[in-house]
């Protein structure tokens, strides 16, 4: 299994998860790492510390880290060599909302975040479909589903169109 962390606290608790059991694979979606790595003050200080040592154990791991801007590559280069890490404009999530996935026996693909263009979604559809049409053998074997969590954005400026994912709902193994 895949398992992908967003925000530094899941990012921090799944690390330490990683290093000590060595298993899955972890993705760390890095987001606004300003706060953190620039302390103003003494607790910031420890906080920082505290997110530095934690982090220096990915290293030694297969972990990947995705990261918004350039400023958060700097940072996390500390921490993860420069082939593990990949940068994605506008792949911040909100987290308020929790959404989990849990079904024994299958292995869970997830999509969780805002349904807009610029976070990847029409990517995870293309792969899903090549899945699908190309590699049913594998997904049969591995009982393999595909999740959907999250909302249409109509906020911005690419948000999906409600056809759009009545479109993808309707493919094979895909729920929301």
């Amino acid at each position: 299994d895949v398992i992908h962390a967003i925000s530094i606290k899941p990012i921090l608790i799944t690390c330490l998860f990683s290093f000590f059991f060595r298993k899955p694979v972890f993705v760390f979606a890095f987001s606004g790492l300003g706060p953190v790595f620039s302390p103003q003050n003494r607790a910031q200080s420890l906080l920082k510390y505290v997110c530095s040592c934690v982090l220096s154990l990915q290293r030694y791991l297969k972990n990947i880290a995705i990261v918004q801007n350039t400023t958060d590559r700097a940072v996390v280069r500390n921490y993860f060599s420069e082939q593990k890490i990949l940068l994605v404009r506008g792949s911040g999530v909100s987290c308020g909302a929790p959404y989990a996935f849990r079904d024994e026996g299958c292995v869970n693909i997830s999509f969780a975040g805002r349904f807009v263009k610029e976070k990847g979604l029409p990517l995870f559809r293309d792969a899903v479909f090549i899945l699908l049409t190309e590699h049913s053998d594998l997904l049969n074997q591995y009982n393999v589903k595909f999740n959907l969590a999250g909302w249409i954005d109509e906020d911005t400026r690419n948000p999906i169109s409600v056809e759009f994912l009545e479109a993808f709902l309707m493919l094979e193994r895909v729920q929301f």
